[in-house]
């Protein structure tokens, strides 16, 4: 398979293939790698009518940060007018494999063009992908390592169920070549993605070379370029500093209102709030430090903070010690020393 003479292709194994340079406007921005559909995970969420397109576009970011099971995941959004389509990966893993930084991430899906309605099993650079395509949108996308059978196919179709389409029997796996764009297709990601991939030195040297090349710029005029492309990459780190606090910003608000609501209604039912309140003070009595609440379906789940000697086997024993609770556990959440508590209202025949 082969996507162009200027892309690189990384596969599930990190054996990157195809060409590894590019051209001029390749070299000066970094080099764009194709990542197998292996390495990608896929989803596709339903846009919110209130809100306008480059908000969409950060909810959908967030939703993905919060989802991802990775410490700095990798993002590619495209969005249409009901929804938006949303790829990550593990950024440092890809990071690693390709032995750059200054890489533009597209996964393998995103470079399909637009398919008629129905199922299709595409060959991948690794594996078999089962796409299905309505409206000209991807709809749902499922990535098997070996030819799918009929129980998985059976599973694929089942989903997409929730889109208006129904079952269809399995077709024979397809290359897409003709449906793959020639270039890069575009990551409606905040700039903040798209900036950090420029490289101030490149940008440099770009300029010293033109300069020598051409013999009739003065000397003035590549001091105030290099002066320019400095000025560039401050502006670009501002941006992206600003860019990461409004996030922490707007899922610390979220998680707060949410926390509230979830505690005020449970106020109101003294049989809700009163084994909430018992499993809040155990994990503050084992040393943790509440910070977020839910609530769903008679089941409390509280994140806390807690010191790095914390033991959740012990807090896990003293939850089910209390006649109020019942199916308690602890498991640990994103980042240092973060947990998470599950426990539910203990029945009157349990009690």
């Amino acid at each position: 398979m082969a996507f162009g003479p200027t892309l690189t292709l990384l596969n599930k194994d990190g054996k990157l293939a195809g060409a590894l340079g590019g051209t001029l406007s390749q070299w000066l921005v970094g080099r764009r790698i194709v990542l197998s559909r292996a390495l990608c995970s896929h989803e596709r969420i339903k846009n919110d009518e209130d809100l306008s397109k480059t908000n969409q576009l950060k909810r959908a970011y967030l939703h993905a940060l919060e989802k991802s099971p990775y410490s700095n995941p990798g993002v590619f959004l495209k969005s249409d007018q009901d929804s938006t389509t949303i790829w990550s990966w593990d950024s440092e893993r890809v990071t690693s494999d390709s032995g750059a930084s200054d890489i533009l991430c597209v996964p393998e899906s995103a470079f399909y063009g637009k398919l008629d309605d129905g199922f299709y099993i595409v060959r991948c650079i690794d594996g078999y992908e089962g796409l299905c395509s309505k409206n000209g949108d991807l709809l749902l996308s499922r990535w098997w390592p070996d030819l799918p059978n009929e129980s998985d196919w059976l599973r694929f179709t089942l989903n997409a169920e929730q889109y208006g389409v129904h079952f269809a029997p399995r077709p024979e796996p397809i290359e897409l070549s003709k449906s793959r764009r020639k270039s890069a297709p575009r990551n409606e990601l905040s700039p903040r993605e798209m900036l950090r991939m420029a490289d101030v030195g490149r940008l440099v040297m770009i300029g010293f070379v033109i300069l020598a090349i051409a013999t009739l710029y003065p000397v003035g005029r590549w001091v105030h370029l290099s002066a320019q492309s400095t000025l560039l990459g401050s502006q670009i780190d501002e941006l992206a500093s600003e860019f990461d606090q409004q996030l922490n910003q707007m899922r610390e608000q979220a998680e707060l209102s949410q926390s509230i609501n979830t505690i005020a209604g449970a106020v109101q039912e003294p049989s809700i709030f009163l084994p909430f309140s018992e499993g809040v003070f155990i994990i503050s009595t084992a040393g943790g430090t509440v910070n977020r609440v839910n609530y769903a379906e008679n089941n409390w789940e509280v994140g806390f903070t807690a010191p790095p000697d914390f033991n959740e086997t012990e807090l896990v024993r003293l939850l089910e010690q209390s006649t109020q609770l019942s199916s308690a556990s602890v498991d640990a959440d994103r980042g240092a020393n973060k947990w998470i508590a599950r426990f539910a209202h203990a029945s009157e025949q349990e009690s």
